[in-house]
């Protein structure tokens, strides 16, 4: 066996991989054809192979085109594979002498000649489906501003439209923030889902009384904005929401307003009572002023308070429900009373307490149980 060592290096749009060794070979695409070396000096182009290796005291650098399958992007990918083939001749010659006290001498020589056809072929399978990132820059114009939304979803979509998945973020974060601090992309892999994690501000996913209209902006704006430029399943059946703290109150406050535009709803850890108790002015306090400048000094029973919205829904419109919340969370008794209230309503839901507090640990954790229970009600299972 001719000993070889060496590194190669492959860049796609997506990855740019280098291995310590020429017989290893991850790629994300199928390769189609492996054309002649290029003649070019250093440097790699998109899709593009480059492969050094190191033979007997002979270092060479080849380049390879690689062509992208397009129908397979996205999907499970069959196994590619890479061959290289050389032809070498060599001969060296070993002298040994050893001596020792006995005074006998020993010499040894060797001739090797040495003319070989290598091939170096490895294949990898690719198991793992594909997904596309997307950072949608879009004019809101319930805010009078431009807003972002972060997306993720399949590489390569299904033949059929996609499901939509909103995921809303908490009070002090952004679009971000979701796949900043959790493994969200790894658990969503397998599904055909669209998953939109749009910026609400500091609004509560409400129009505010004195403010920004964040609600519009996300059941208005961005709705009609995703369902225009994608491929979508642009109807209740194919929309899901779900949130944290201040998004999982405006998870459940927009499925309870909007039910005609959301098949099921999951809040983690939520903010459930904002707009359920009254907040008297404090010019020295700055979340009250905030709060007033929301959702008003008194908005219980109002358009914004979840407690009254499961009330007034009639029991035909009313979506899947889900709730969950950390024991050592300080929003536990609010959440604890939502669910009394619904019990009370005969309101059918899902309602889970978990050890831990307000935190990524428990966030990144749970969104699993999310997604689990929107793939059922979104009939992706």
């Amino acid at each position: 066996m001719i000993p070889i060592a060496g590194t190669f290096k492959y860049n796609t749009p997506f990855i740019s991989i280098l291995a310590s060794n020429p017989l290893f070979l991850l790629s994300l695409w199928r390769i189609k054809e492996i054309a002649p070396p290029l003649s070019r000096a250093g440097g790699s182009e998109p899709n593009e192979l480059e492969l050094r290796y190191h033979l007997f005291g002979r270092s060479t650098t080849r380049y390879y085109r690689i062509e992208s399958s397009p129908q397979q992007r996205g999907r499970l990918l069959p196994s590619i594979s890479l061959t290289h083939s050389h032809t070498h001749s060599l001969s060296y010659t070993l002298t040994l002498t050893h001596t020792h006290s006995h005074t006998h001498s020993l010499s040894h020589t060797l001739t090797l000649t040495h003319t070989h056809s290598h091939a170096l072929t490895h294949t990898l399978s690719h198991k793992e489906p594909l997904l596309a990132f997307c950072e949608l820059k879009y004019f809101s114009k319930a805010l009078s501003k431009a807003t972002a939304a972060n997306i993720i979803l399949p590489d390569a979509p299904p033949d059929g439209p996609l499901a939509t998945f909103y995921l809303l973020h908490g009070l002090s974060d952004d679009h971000t923030i979701w796949q900043r601090r959790t493994s969200l992309e790894r658990y969503v892999q397998n599904l055909p889902l669209m998953v939109v994690m749009p910026d609400g501000g500091r609004g509560f996913y409400c129009d505010a009384r004195d403010g920004m209209a964040w609600e519009t902006a996300i059941v208005g704006d961005l709705l009609n904005y995703i369902d225009a430029a994608f491929h979508t399943r642009a109807s209740r059946e194919g929309r899901c929401i779900a949130g944290l703290s201040m998004g999982g109150y405006g998870a459940v406050k927009l499925a309870l307003k909007y039910p005609h535009l959301f098949c099921s709803s999951v809040s983690h850890s939520g903010a459930v009572a904002f707009a359920h108790r009254k907040m008297p002015p404090d010019p020295d306090n700055a979340w009250a002023r905030e709060w007033i400048r929301v959702v008003g000094e008194d908005p219980v029973g109002g358009p914004d308070d979840i407690f009254a919205l499961a009330d007034r829904l009639a029991p035909a419109m009313r979506p899947a429900l889900r709730i969950d919340c950390g024991t050592e969370d300080f929003l536990i008794e609010d959440n604890r009373a939502l669910h009394a209230h619904l019990n009370d309503l005969d309101f059918p839901h899902e309602y889970a307490e978990h050890p831990g507090g307000h935190s990524w640990e428990y966030w990144d954790l749970h969104i699993q149980d999310t997604i689990a229970f929107h793939a059922r009600n979104l009939g992706l299972e």
